[in-house]
């Protein structure tokens, strides 16, 4: 029996560094290919703009590989965690760099566009690929009021609540309810709420699917009396679908969200700054 339970062990612990690794070699290409299109960006819009780029490099050095090819010389490196453009002029010094081809030289419009590129690049990427993601379906959130097959996903978990003690995580999706008198499949969030409610100080079983794992089932008693701005639980929310669109409307819709996105990012880092700067804290839940 021992060797057994330590054979399946070592197999586990091996699927674990399997997994990792693929992890990392994954994010090691990702970011590869996001990089290699930022300094593309740099590469391209210093080209159209008549600037001279000495070299065009992935990774950092030492160097593995390298070829010129017309004025620019592109390379290989050992370390695949960047990447870069030396494009003549941008350290304010142009020697051996004919004249007006040095980005020093250019007005401050086409430094900008040279400067601007490479942000985006990425974000051309970015839209493109929400954009697929429309047409194969994308997981959004969707009121209680649509009809609309879709599963109640926790959002957050309050600290110290019943769904923190009980093990919820934020990700989790509630697909089973059930109490000593009667179990329900919950389909939107007030059905949920409700069963939490008429069961309060009762102990609740709440089948959830997180991730790829087996469905498991955790054990809560919701609270009768709540802090306020937090339910019998302790969790915040949502319903989630996901919904696909026809190819031609997807490419405006992945340009919306990505806009969307840059927006709620720029508003965050606002909103972060204005916290610091009014009373050098971070604002709660940041």
């Amino acid at each position: 029996e021992c060797p057994r339970r330590s054979g399946k062990r070592r197999i586990e612990i091996i699927g674990i560094i399997h997994k990792r690794m693929l992890t990392v070699l994954l994010f090691i290409v990702i970011l590869g290919i996001l990089v290699l299109a930022h300094e593309g960006g740099h590469f391209l819009a210093a080209k159209l703009n008549g600037v001279r780029v000495h070299e065009f490099g992935f990774g950092f050095p030492p160097r593995l590989w390298a070829r010129r090819h017309g004025e620019t010389e592109y390379s290989v490196n050992l370390l695949p965690l960047g990447g870069f453009v030396r494009i003549a002029g941008e350290d304010g010094r142009d020697e051996g760099t004919e004249r007006g081809r040095s980005f020093s030289e250019k007005p401050f419009l086409a430094k900008f566009v040279m400067l601007g590129a490479g942000v985006a690049v990425n974000w051309m990427i970015a839209a493109f690929l929400l954009g697929t993601l429309q047409i194969f379906g994308a997981p959004i959130a969707v009121s209680d009021a649509e009809n609309i097959a879709a599963n109640v996903t926790v959002s957050a978990v309050a600290p110290a609540s019943p769904a923190a003690s009980a093990g919820l995580l934020a990700g989790d999706t509630i697909i089973g309810l059930a109490a000593e008198d009667g179990s329900a499949v919950p389909a939107t969030i007030r059905e949920v709420q409700k069963f939490l409610s008429i069961h309060a100080g009762k102990e609740v079983r709440l089948t959830l699917r997180r991730g790829e794992d087996e469905p498991r089932t955790l054990s809560a008693v919701p609270r009768t009396q709540p802090p306020e701005g937090e339910g019998p639980l302790g969790v915040a929310l949502v319903r989630v679908a996901k919904v696909s669109h026809p190819w031609y409307e997807a490419p405006f819709r992945g340009v919306f969200v990505a806009a969307s996105l840059s927006i709620a990012v720029v508003q965050g880092l606002g909103d972060m700054v204005g916290s610091l700067l009014a009373d050098g804290r971070l604002a709660e839940g940041i």
